[in-house]
């Protein structure tokens, strides 16, 4: 079946609850024009469907059966519609070169049974699904999911990574709406929740997927605490008392360092001691060390083991 450079113009094109059978079916270089073209509840038995270098506004295979090989690698294309779609093969998206100049791509509630072959980068793959208006935070989250797995399966670990990053961050953001929708007085527990998990989670590892930005994580939280110990003694009752002919000469500005990285490390030595008001900031920052090393731990592992 062949509509190779065929051009709709303004017709509309309503291909909805067709039955294709064996063979190809080739759309490529076709000319949709204005209109949205539907496939919607059809069947697709073919070996080929291609939509090389085709130009669309709008192309819907909602809740299709597509049991071949789909070519979307598009000249032109407003939106790709594969809501509750039924995939058995593989869709390509991937262009030989350069980007492909699709604008939103919804498959959300897909039965993914085959492979969805897409680039991050190339296909701008953060864009095509945050661009959806008619899709909730969760189908979102959902689509990052598929896209994750996805990634994993094909040895791209980086996409991966930022699939997952993003999958993340819906379905916490998911779980805050559903939680105030349900009870406003919620609210008082669960923005302060999400906030931490938001800093200690994403800000400071990117959930566990950039060993790096865990350390300088930890370089920056240790930083912190040693100038809290360095400045809090000027403004209050507080300070930190070495023992040693080693510490004791030292200044308190390095002491202060000192003391920060035994306390991080949970090492102590025990030849420095907190006074005052530092008694209580030091537990957090042995807390925060032990977190964090762990965070660390595991970033490194994951990417080593891949």
């Amino acid at each position: 079946v062949s509509f190779e450079g065929a051009e709709f113009n303004n017709s509309k094109a309503s291909f909805r609850s067709s039955v294709f059978g064996k063979g190809d079916i080739s759309f490529e270089e076709a000319d949709f024009g204005s209109n949205e073209v539907s496939f919607e509840y059809s069947d697709f038995y073919a070996d080929k469907v291609s939509f090389h270098k085709s130009k669309a506004i709008s192309l819907t295979f909602q809740s299709c059966r597509m049991n071949g090989y789909f070519d979307f690698r598009f000249a032109q294309c407003g939106e790709l519609n594969l809501h509750d779609a039924v995939l058995r093969d593989i869709i390509d998206l991937v262009p030989y070169e350069g980007a492909i100049p699709l604008l939103l791509f919804n498959f959300s509630g897909m039965k993914n049974l085959g492979r969805i072959n897409i680039d991050w980068k190339k296909n701008h793959v953060k864009r095509l699904i945050y661009s959806q208006t008619k899709t909730s935070l969760l189908q979102k989250a959902e689509q990052f999911r598929i896209l994750k797995e996805e990634f994993h399966a094909a040895g791209q670990y980086m996409d991966e990574d930022k699939s997952y990053v993003e999958f993340m961050r819906c379905e916490q953001k998911s779980l805050l709406n559903a939680q105030v929708k349900k009870n406003w007085g919620n609210a008082v527990w669960a923005y302060p929740f999400y906030f931490f998990k938001w800093l200690i989670f994403d800000k400071m590892g990117l959930y566990a997927t950039d060993p790096v930005r865990v350390l300088i994580s930890m370089m920056v939280v240790y930083v912190t605490f040693s100038l809290l110990y360095f400045i809090l003694p000027q403004f209050c009752y507080s300070g930190i008392a070495c023992g040693g002919a080693d510490n004791e000469s030292l200044s308190y500005f390095a002491q202060a360092f000192y003391y920060s990285a035994i306390t991080f490390l949970t090492i102590g030595y025990g030849d420095c001691l907190p006074i005052g008001h530092i008694h209580w900031l030091a537990p957090i920052e042995g807390w925060m060390g032990v977190v964090m090393m762990s965070y660390f731990t595991v970033a490194f592992v994951r990417k080593i083991l891949r």
